[in-house]
């Protein structure tokens, strides 16, 4: 038995019956796999599998950068960085960076001047 099977054979059994009930409980896709140890790609298959939808995170996206996004452009705009952004409110950077442009900033080059960027 390769390491991979000895792995895969340690791991519980996922059944799509088993997904579907944490996800209807409100588990999200990232606790079901790490629970499991298999990726999310894995977990919406098994989703798949047993016909249920998975949930769009848009909408808790939209409020988030609807609340936060003035005072990130406002703070990136007075010289912090997409990074501590990123870490400050728990977003991605790329996050960050929609909302800097959203809310009419302009992103920064690598050397400080402002490019540009959609």
């Amino acid at each position: 038995m390769s390491g991979g099977d000895r792995d895969a054979a340690a791991r519980p059994l996922l059944l799509p019956e088993t997904v579907a009930s944490r996800y209807r409980a409100g588990d999200s896709l990232r606790t079901i796999a790490r629970a499991y140890g298999v990726s999310r790609t894995t977990v919406v298959r098994r989703l798949m599998d047993a016909g249920v939808p998975t949930r769009s995170p848009w909408p808790e996206l939209a409020e988030e950068l609807a609340e936060h996004g003035p005072e990130i452009a406002r703070r990136y705009a007075a010289g912090a960085s997409l990074a501590t952004l990123s870490r400050h409110f728990g977003l991605s950077t790329e996050r960050v960076r929609r909302a800097v442009l959203e809310n009419g900033g302009t992103i920064r080059g690598c050397n400080g001047s402002a490019t540009p960027r959609a």
